[in-house]
């Protein structure tokens, strides 16, 4: 059986609430999903280099991941 991809998008009242929190510290609520095992999957291309140069391993762009 294949394995169901869940993706949230969005910048509802609990989005921005987490987008604020995130924005403040960026690498930490990363390296967070991270060590619990989720997949991080950036916006655009340009996004994906600003996580690798913040040693933040991305798995390739949303685009990529909804395919």
């Amino acid at each position: 059986m294949d394995k169901t991809k869940i993706v949230l998008v969005g910048y509802g009242s609990q989005g921005t609430r987490i987008a604020e929190a995130i924005s403040a510290q960026p690498d930490v609520f990363a390296h967070m999903a991270l060590r619990k095992g989720y997949s991080i999957y950036a916006i655009s291309n340009e996004d994906v280099n600003k996580f690798k140069e913040s040693k933040v391993d991305v798995q390739g762009t949303l685009s990529e991941v909804l395919r």
